[in-house]
Protein backbone atom coordinates (compact mmCIF):
# COMPACT_ATOMS: atom_id res chain seq x y z
CA UNK A 1 0.00 0.00 0.00
CA UNK A 2 2.67 2.46 1.16
CA UNK A 3 4.58 1.86 -2.51
CA UNK A 4 1.35 2.17 -4.67
CA UNK A 5 0.56 5.59 -2.37
CA UNK A 6 4.78 6.75 -3.27
CA UNK A 7 3.38 5.89 -7.10
CA UNK A 8 0.54 7.95 -6.11
CA UNK A 9 2.29 10.52 -5.41
CA UNK A 10 5.07 10.21 -8.32
CA UNK A 11 2.18 10.60 -10.57
CA UNK A 12 0.48 13.71 -9.07
CA UNK A 13 3.55 15.61 -9.37
CA UNK A 14 4.34 14.17 -13.19
CA UNK A 15 0.64 15.56 -13.44
CA UNK A 16 1.89 19.33 -11.75
CA UNK A 17 4.85 18.86 -14.29
CA UNK A 18 2.74 18.44 -17.54
CA UNK A 19 0.61 21.28 -16.34
CA UNK A 20 3.89 23.44 -15.81
CA UNK A 21 3.71 23.61 -19.92
CA UNK A 22 0.69 26.06 -19.34
CA UNK A 23 2.33 28.02 -17.05
CA UNK A 24 2.25 32.06 -17.63
CA UNK A 25 6.19 33.08 -18.09
CA UNK A 26 7.34 36.58 -18.06
CA UNK A 27 10.82 37.58 -19.58
CA UNK A 28 13.02 40.60 -19.95
CA UNK A 29 16.24 42.12 -21.26
CA UNK A 30 18.19 45.22 -21.43
CA UNK A 31 21.09 46.43 -23.26
CA UNK A 32 23.19 49.58 -24.05
CA UNK A 33 26.58 50.78 -25.32
CA UNK A 34 28.23 53.65 -24.49
CA UNK A 35 31.41 55.11 -26.15
CA UNK A 36 33.19 57.95 -26.21
CA UNK A 37 30.36 59.88 -24.18
CA UNK A 38 27.95 58.95 -26.66
CA UNK A 39 25.38 56.48 -26.19
CA UNK A 40 25.54 54.35 -29.24
CA UNK A 41 22.00 52.11 -28.09
CA UNK A 42 19.76 51.40 -25.22
CA UNK A 43 17.34 48.04 -25.91
CA UNK A 44 14.68 47.73 -23.09
CA UNK A 45 12.15 44.75 -23.93
CA UNK A 46 9.77 42.73 -21.43
CA UNK A 47 7.58 40.08 -23.02
CA UNK A 48 4.91 37.87 -21.30
CA UNK A 49 3.44 34.59 -22.91
CA UNK A 50 0.39 33.38 -21.50
CA UNK A 51 0.06 29.54 -23.30
CA UNK A 52 -3.51 28.14 -23.64
CA UNK A 53 -4.92 24.51 -23.68
CA UNK A 54 -5.82 24.89 -27.33
CA UNK A 55 -2.28 25.59 -28.87
CA UNK A 56 -2.57 29.02 -29.14
CA UNK A 57 -0.22 31.50 -27.52
CA UNK A 58 -0.83 34.51 -26.00
CA UNK A 59 1.64 37.09 -25.95
CA UNK A 60 2.05 40.60 -24.58
CA UNK A 61 5.29 42.85 -24.90
CA UNK A 62 7.01 46.21 -24.27
CA UNK A 63 9.94 47.11 -26.26
CA UNK A 64 11.52 50.76 -25.85
CA UNK A 65 15.09 51.83 -28.10
CA UNK A 66 16.94 54.97 -27.43
CA UNK A 67 19.97 56.09 -28.62
CA UNK A 68 22.07 57.77 -31.54
CA UNK A 69 23.26 54.39 -33.32
CA UNK A 70 19.71 52.30 -33.88
CA UNK A 71 18.92 49.56 -35.71
CA UNK A 72 15.85 50.52 -38.00
CA UNK A 73 13.63 47.84 -36.98
CA UNK A 74 14.42 48.18 -33.43
CA UNK A 75 13.12 51.94 -33.48
CA UNK A 76 10.08 52.78 -31.34
CA UNK A 77 8.38 55.50 -30.59
CA UNK A 78 9.61 57.83 -26.99
CA UNK A 79 7.12 56.24 -24.51
CA UNK A 80 7.86 52.95 -26.01
CA UNK A 81 5.96 50.40 -28.12
CA UNK A 82 3.31 47.71 -26.73
CA UNK A 83 1.95 44.52 -28.52
CA UNK A 84 -0.50 42.40 -28.28
CA UNK A 85 -0.50 39.29 -30.06
CA UNK A 86 -0.96 35.82 -30.63
CA UNK A 87 1.00 32.82 -32.03
CA UNK A 88 -0.94 30.51 -34.15
CA UNK A 89 -0.42 26.80 -35.13
CA UNK A 90 -1.45 25.91 -38.47
CA UNK A 91 -1.53 22.48 -39.39
CA UNK A 92 0.44 20.19 -37.90
CA UNK A 93 -1.02 20.93 -33.77
CA UNK A 94 -3.93 22.79 -34.40
CA UNK A 95 -5.79 19.44 -32.70
CA UNK A 96 -2.96 17.91 -30.60
CA UNK A 97 0.90 18.86 -29.54
CA UNK A 98 3.29 18.17 -27.19
CA UNK A 99 2.07 20.39 -24.44
CA UNK A 100 -1.62 18.81 -24.78
CA UNK A 101 -0.20 14.96 -25.32
CA UNK A 102 1.56 15.49 -22.56
CA UNK A 103 -0.88 16.84 -19.99
CA UNK A 104 -3.26 13.94 -21.11
CA UNK A 105 -0.58 11.45 -20.85
CA UNK A 106 -0.05 12.31 -17.28
CA UNK A 107 -3.66 12.99 -16.29
CA UNK A 108 -4.58 8.90 -17.56
CA UNK A 109 -1.12 8.10 -15.24
CA UNK A 110 -2.76 9.66 -12.19
CA UNK A 111 -5.90 7.61 -13.07
CA UNK A 112 -3.47 4.38 -13.60
CA UNK A 113 -1.44 5.28 -10.43
CA UNK A 114 -5.08 5.50 -8.20
CA UNK A 115 -6.05 2.12 -9.67
CA UNK A 116 -2.59 0.78 -8.34
CA UNK A 117 -3.85 1.80 -4.81
CA UNK A 118 -7.66 0.21 -4.95
CA UNK A 119 -5.59 -2.83 -6.68
CA UNK A 120 -2.80 -2.60 -3.29
CA UNK A 121 -5.40 -2.55 -1.32
CA UNK A 122 -7.67 -5.24 -2.89
CA UNK A 123 -4.26 -7.62 -2.84
CA UNK A 124 -4.33 -6.32 1.30
CA UNK A 125 -7.80 -7.62 1.46
CA UNK A 126 -7.90 -10.66 -0.49
CA UNK A 127 -4.35 -11.76 1.67
CA UNK A 128 -6.79 -10.61 4.85
CA UNK A 129 -9.70 -13.08 3.48
CA UNK A 130 -7.45 -15.90 3.11
CA UNK A 131 -5.76 -15.80 6.76
CA UNK A 132 -9.07 -14.99 7.97
CA UNK A 133 -10.68 -18.27 6.38
CA UNK A 134 -8.19 -20.02 7.00
CA UNK A 135 -8.11 -19.59 10.90
CA UNK A 136 -11.74 -20.03 10.99
CA UNK A 137 -11.29 -23.62 9.43
CA UNK A 138 -8.47 -24.33 11.77
CA UNK A 139 -10.54 -22.38 14.22
CA UNK A 140 -13.78 -24.76 13.34
CA UNK A 141 -11.49 -27.96 13.31
CA UNK A 142 -10.31 -27.80 16.75
CA UNK A 143 -13.77 -27.22 18.17
CA UNK A 144 -14.32 -30.32 16.58
CA UNK A 145 -11.10 -32.26 17.87
CA UNK A 146 -12.08 -30.82 21.37
CA UNK A 147 -15.97 -32.15 20.84
CA UNK A 148 -14.01 -35.68 19.61
CA UNK A 149 -12.20 -35.65 23.18
CA UNK A 150 -15.09 -35.04 25.13
CA UNK A 151 -17.37 -37.95 23.42
CA UNK A 152 -14.18 -40.24 23.54
CA UNK A 153 -13.46 -39.35 27.21
CA UNK A 154 -17.50 -40.04 28.32
CA UNK A 155 -17.52 -43.33 26.24
CA UNK A 156 -13.82 -44.49 27.92
CA UNK A 157 -15.43 -43.73 31.49
CA UNK A 158 -19.01 -45.55 30.32
CA UNK A 159 -17.01 -48.23 29.02
CA UNK A 160 -14.50 -48.29 32.55
CA UNK A 161 -17.84 -48.75 34.68
CA UNK A 162 -19.26 -51.62 32.18
CA UNK A 163 -16.06 -53.51 32.81
CA UNK A 164 -16.04 -53.16 36.49
CA UNK A 165 -19.42 -54.39 36.65
CA UNK A 166 -18.76 -57.50 34.36
CA UNK A 167 -20.88 -56.13 31.69
CA UNK A 168 -17.81 -56.10 29.19
CA UNK A 169 -14.92 -57.03 28.28
CA UNK A 170 -11.41 -55.56 29.39
CA UNK A 171 -10.59 -55.39 26.19
CA UNK A 172 -12.58 -52.42 25.33
CA UNK A 173 -11.39 -50.42 28.17
CA UNK A 174 -7.75 -50.22 25.70
CA UNK A 175 -10.20 -49.81 22.42
CA UNK A 176 -11.67 -46.74 24.71
CA UNK A 177 -8.43 -45.68 25.85
CA UNK A 178 -6.47 -46.03 22.43
CA UNK A 179 -9.60 -43.72 20.64
CA UNK A 180 -9.30 -41.16 23.70
CA UNK A 181 -5.24 -41.08 22.97
CA UNK A 182 -5.79 -40.72 19.08
CA UNK A 183 -8.18 -37.40 19.71
CA UNK A 184 -6.12 -35.60 22.33
CA UNK A 185 -3.36 -35.91 19.84
CA UNK A 186 -5.38 -34.52 17.04
CA UNK A 187 -6.75 -31.91 19.28
CA UNK A 188 -2.75 -31.36 20.40
CA UNK A 189 -1.81 -30.81 16.81
CA UNK A 190 -5.07 -28.68 15.96
CA UNK A 191 -4.45 -26.14 18.43
CA UNK A 192 -0.74 -25.56 17.30
CA UNK A 193 -2.38 -25.04 13.61
CA UNK A 194 -5.06 -22.42 15.49
CA UNK A 195 -1.94 -21.00 17.31
CA UNK A 196 -0.36 -20.58 13.72
CA UNK A 197 -3.26 -19.13 11.98
CA UNK A 198 -4.25 -16.95 15.08
CA UNK A 199 -0.44 -15.03 14.38
CA UNK A 200 -1.12 -15.10 10.61
CA UNK A 201 -4.39 -13.09 10.90
CA UNK A 202 -2.52 -10.81 13.80
CA UNK A 203 -0.32 -9.77 10.99
CA UNK A 204 -3.45 -7.91 9.06
CA UNK A 205 -4.27 -5.92 12.32
CA UNK A 206 -3.27 -1.89 12.47
CA UNK A 207 -5.29 0.78 14.04
CA UNK A 208 -5.53 4.05 13.14
CA UNK A 209 -1.82 5.53 13.79
CA UNK A 210 -0.19 2.55 12.23
CA UNK A 211 0.06 0.31 15.23
CA UNK A 212 -0.28 -3.15 15.19
CA UNK A 213 -3.25 -4.75 17.53
CA UNK A 214 -3.41 -8.01 19.07
CA UNK A 215 -5.97 -10.36 18.19
CA UNK A 216 -8.27 -10.77 21.11
CA UNK A 217 -8.26 -14.58 22.57
CA UNK A 218 -11.68 -14.11 22.85
CA UNK A 219 -12.01 -13.54 19.23
CA UNK A 220 -14.14 -16.58 17.05
CA UNK A 221 -14.60 -16.66 13.15
CA UNK A 222 -17.54 -15.30 11.63
CA UNK A 223 -19.42 -16.67 9.26
CA UNK A 224 -21.92 -14.38 8.07
CA UNK A 225 -21.70 -14.35 4.45
CA UNK A 226 -23.94 -11.91 1.74
CA UNK A 227 -25.71 -14.96 -0.16
CA UNK A 228 -26.39 -12.46 -3.06
CA UNK A 229 -24.83 -14.69 -5.50
CA UNK A 230 -26.90 -13.88 -8.24
CA UNK A 231 -25.01 -15.35 -11.50
CA UNK A 232 -26.26 -12.41 -13.61
CA UNK A 233 -23.90 -11.73 -16.66
CA UNK A 234 -24.33 -7.88 -16.27
CA UNK A 235 -23.51 -8.19 -12.85
CA UNK A 236 -19.77 -10.04 -13.85
CA UNK A 237 -19.70 -6.99 -16.32
CA UNK A 238 -20.70 -4.21 -14.16
CA UNK A 239 -17.76 -5.21 -11.45
CA UNK A 240 -15.03 -6.03 -14.16
CA UNK A 241 -15.92 -2.37 -15.18
CA UNK A 242 -14.66 -1.03 -11.58
CA UNK A 243 -11.55 -3.58 -11.64
CA UNK A 244 -8.49 -1.42 -11.11
CA UNK A 245 -6.70 -3.21 -13.55
CA UNK A 246 -9.63 -2.70 -16.09
CA UNK A 247 -9.24 1.36 -15.47
CA UNK A 248 -5.56 0.86 -15.81
CA UNK A 249 -5.97 -0.82 -18.93
CA UNK A 250 -8.51 2.12 -19.95
CA UNK A 251 -6.43 4.27 -19.29
CA UNK A 252 -3.08 2.84 -20.77
CA UNK A 253 -5.39 2.87 -23.85
CA UNK A 254 -5.94 6.41 -23.73
CA UNK A 255 -2.24 7.71 -23.50
CA UNK A 256 -1.51 5.42 -26.08
CA UNK A 257 -4.28 6.92 -28.63
CA UNK A 258 -3.05 10.52 -27.78
CA UNK A 259 0.68 9.45 -28.57
CA UNK A 260 -0.70 7.96 -31.57
CA UNK A 261 -2.62 10.87 -32.63
CA UNK A 262 0.37 13.65 -31.71
CA UNK A 263 2.90 11.11 -33.63
CA UNK A 264 0.42 10.87 -36.98
CA UNK A 265 -0.07 14.69 -36.44
CA UNK A 266 3.80 15.18 -36.47
CA UNK A 267 3.71 14.02 -40.17
CA UNK A 268 1.84 17.12 -41.38
CA UNK A 269 3.77 20.37 -42.23
CA UNK A 270 4.30 22.42 -39.30
CA UNK A 271 3.61 25.97 -40.17
CA UNK A 272 3.08 28.61 -37.48
CA UNK A 273 1.89 32.25 -37.93
CA UNK A 274 2.48 35.01 -35.57
CA UNK A 275 0.41 37.92 -35.37
CA UNK A 276 0.65 40.93 -32.87
CA UNK A 277 -1.17 44.37 -32.74
CA UNK A 278 1.38 47.40 -32.21
CA UNK A 279 0.61 50.95 -30.18
CA UNK A 280 2.64 53.17 -28.39
CA UNK A 281 3.07 52.50 -24.41
CA UNK A 282 0.22 55.17 -23.04
CA UNK A 283 -2.18 54.02 -25.92
CA UNK A 284 -4.05 50.26 -25.29
CA UNK A 285 -3.45 48.11 -28.15
CA UNK A 286 -6.24 48.30 -29.95
CA UNK A 287 -7.39 51.57 -29.63
CA UNK A 288 -7.23 53.91 -32.73
CA UNK A 289 -4.78 56.99 -32.69
CA UNK A 290 -3.43 59.67 -34.98
CA UNK A 291 0.14 58.97 -34.86
CA UNK A 292 1.22 55.48 -33.57
CA UNK A 293 -1.93 54.00 -32.23
CA UNK A 294 -3.46 49.97 -33.63
CA UNK A 295 -4.83 50.52 -36.86
CA UNK A 296 -4.84 47.65 -39.65
CA UNK A 297 -1.35 49.32 -40.63
CA UNK A 298 0.42 48.66 -37.44
CA UNK A 299 0.80 45.03 -37.20
CA UNK A 300 3.72 42.83 -36.68
CA UNK A 301 3.44 39.44 -38.37
CA UNK A 302 5.96 36.31 -39.25
CA UNK A 303 4.92 33.12 -40.54
CA UNK A 304 7.69 29.95 -40.57
CA UNK A 305 7.08 25.98 -41.63
CA UNK A 306 9.08 22.77 -41.40
CA UNK A 307 8.63 20.51 -43.66
CA UNK A 308 10.15 17.17 -43.41
CA UNK A 309 11.22 15.87 -47.03
CA UNK A 310 11.04 12.06 -46.27
CA UNK A 311 9.36 12.37 -43.04
CA UNK A 312 11.42 8.83 -42.06
CA UNK A 313 11.76 9.39 -38.36
CA UNK A 314 7.84 10.73 -38.27
CA UNK A 315 6.33 7.48 -40.52
CA UNK A 316 8.80 5.82 -37.73
CA UNK A 317 7.06 6.68 -34.36
CA UNK A 318 3.66 7.08 -36.28
CA UNK A 319 4.05 3.05 -37.45
CA UNK A 320 5.37 2.14 -33.62
CA UNK A 321 3.00 4.44 -31.70
CA UNK A 322 0.16 2.69 -34.00
CA UNK A 323 1.01 -0.61 -33.15
CA UNK A 324 1.03 -0.08 -29.71
CA UNK A 325 -1.72 1.69 -29.70
CA UNK A 326 -3.19 -1.52 -31.22
CA UNK A 327 -1.64 -3.58 -29.21
CA UNK A 328 -3.31 -2.19 -26.27
CA UNK A 329 -6.43 -2.44 -27.49
CA UNK A 330 -5.94 -6.03 -27.65
CA UNK A 331 -4.26 -6.10 -23.81
CA UNK A 332 -7.75 -4.06 -22.52
CA UNK A 333 -9.85 -7.13 -24.23
CA UNK A 334 -7.94 -9.81 -23.11
CA UNK A 335 -7.75 -8.17 -19.74
CA UNK A 336 -11.63 -7.59 -19.64
CA UNK A 337 -12.25 -11.03 -20.83
CA UNK A 338 -9.80 -12.56 -18.16
CA UNK A 339 -11.79 -10.64 -14.92
CA UNK A 340 -14.96 -11.04 -15.99
CA UNK A 341 -14.76 -14.76 -16.05
CA UNK A 342 -12.90 -14.52 -13.06
CA UNK A 343 -15.73 -13.15 -11.38
CA UNK A 344 -18.12 -15.05 -13.29
CA UNK A 345 -15.97 -18.24 -11.52
CA UNK A 346 -16.03 -16.48 -8.08
CA UNK A 347 -19.68 -16.11 -8.43
CA UNK A 348 -20.25 -19.57 -9.62
CA UNK A 349 -17.71 -20.82 -6.70
CA UNK A 350 -19.87 -19.11 -3.88
CA UNK A 351 -23.22 -20.45 -5.02
CA UNK A 352 -21.65 -23.85 -5.73
CA UNK A 353 -20.51 -23.24 -2.21
CA UNK A 354 -23.22 -22.50 -0.38
CA UNK A 355 -25.56 -25.16 -1.70
CA UNK A 356 -23.26 -27.76 -0.65
CA UNK A 357 -22.77 -25.90 2.45
CA UNK A 358 -26.50 -26.38 3.49
CA UNK A 359 -26.29 -30.11 1.99
CA UNK A 360 -23.23 -31.14 4.32
CA UNK A 361 -25.02 -29.59 7.46
CA UNK A 362 -28.03 -31.85 6.43
CA UNK A 363 -25.41 -34.94 6.28
CA UNK A 364 -23.56 -33.81 9.84
CA UNK A 365 -27.39 -33.48 11.41
CA UNK A 366 -27.99 -37.41 10.09
CA UNK A 367 -24.80 -38.25 11.31
CA UNK A 368 -24.99 -36.83 14.69
CA UNK A 369 -28.53 -38.72 14.58
CA UNK A 370 -27.27 -41.90 14.13
CA UNK A 371 -24.47 -41.25 16.86
CA UNK A 372 -27.37 -40.87 19.20
CA UNK A 373 -29.04 -43.96 18.06
CA UNK A 374 -26.24 -46.39 18.36
CA UNK A 375 -25.09 -44.98 21.41
CA UNK A 376 -28.64 -45.68 22.88
CA UNK A 377 -28.24 -49.08 21.57
CA UNK A 378 -25.03 -49.38 22.93
CA UNK A 379 -26.07 -48.65 26.53
CA UNK A 380 -28.82 -50.69 26.05
CA UNK A 381 -26.41 -53.49 25.25
CA UNK A 382 -27.57 -54.06 21.91
CA UNK A 383 -24.39 -52.57 20.10
CA UNK A 384 -20.53 -52.98 20.08
CA UNK A 385 -18.07 -50.35 21.26
CA UNK A 386 -16.43 -50.65 17.96
CA UNK A 387 -19.72 -49.24 15.98
CA UNK A 388 -20.41 -46.66 18.10
CA UNK A 389 -16.89 -45.48 18.05
CA UNK A 390 -17.30 -45.74 13.91
CA UNK A 391 -20.30 -44.17 13.95
CA UNK A 392 -18.51 -41.27 15.93
CA UNK A 393 -15.58 -41.28 13.76
CA UNK A 394 -17.72 -41.07 10.66
CA UNK A 395 -19.29 -37.84 12.27
CA UNK A 396 -16.04 -36.25 12.98
CA UNK A 397 -15.49 -36.71 9.37
CA UNK A 398 -18.40 -34.97 8.33
CA UNK A 399 -17.97 -32.22 10.49
CA UNK A 400 -14.49 -31.32 9.27
CA UNK A 401 -15.93 -31.69 5.46
CA UNK A 402 -18.19 -29.27 6.74
CA UNK A 403 -15.80 -27.10 7.96
CA UNK A 404 -13.88 -27.26 4.45
CA UNK A 405 -17.03 -26.20 2.68
CA UNK A 406 -17.34 -23.44 5.01
CA UNK A 407 -13.66 -22.48 4.29
CA UNK A 408 -13.93 -22.65 0.66
CA UNK A 409 -17.13 -20.49 0.83
CA UNK A 410 -14.94 -17.87 2.59
CA UNK A 411 -11.81 -18.40 0.32
CA UNK A 412 -14.73 -17.64 -2.76
CA UNK A 413 -16.12 -15.07 -0.91
CA UNK A 414 -12.45 -12.92 -0.51
CA UNK A 415 -11.72 -13.81 -4.09
CA UNK A 416 -15.25 -12.07 -4.83
CA UNK A 417 -15.02 -9.27 -2.43
CA UNK A 418 -10.85 -8.86 -4.17
CA UNK A 419 -12.07 -8.94 -7.67
CA UNK A 420 -14.84 -6.42 -7.04
CA UNK A 421 -13.49 -4.21 -4.17
CA UNK A 422 -16.64 -4.76 -2.00
CA UNK A 423 -14.52 -3.68 0.87
CA UNK A 424 -17.87 -2.82 3.53
CA UNK A 425 -19.12 -6.47 2.94
CA UNK A 426 -16.44 -8.14 4.62
CA UNK A 427 -17.05 -10.98 7.37
CA UNK A 428 -15.91 -9.23 11.08
CA UNK A 429 -15.50 -11.21 13.89
CA UNK A 430 -17.41 -10.93 16.88
CA UNK A 431 -15.86 -11.17 21.06
CA UNK A 432 -17.83 -13.61 23.12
Amino acid sequence: MRQARAQSEQAAADARTARGAYDPSVSASWEEKTFGGSQYFDYLKGTATVPTPLGVDLKFSYENARGRYLNPDRRTPSPGLLSFGVSLPVGQRWLVDERRTALQVAREGERIAEADVRAAGNRVILDATRDYARWAEVHRRTEIAREGVTMARSRYEFTRTRVASGEAAPMDTVEALLEVQRRTSTLTESEQLLFNARAALALHLWDANGRPVALSRNAVPSFRIPQDTVMADDLAARFAQSHPDILKAASRVAQSRAQQQLTAAQRIPLPTLDISALSESNEFPLNNSVNYGANPDNLKRSASVTVPLLSLKERGRAASAAARYRQSLVDQSRLELLITTNISVALMEMRTAGQLLELQRAIVDNSALLVRGEDTRFRNGESTLLLVMLRERALLDEMLRLAAIELRLLSAFGERVALTGEWETLVGTRNR
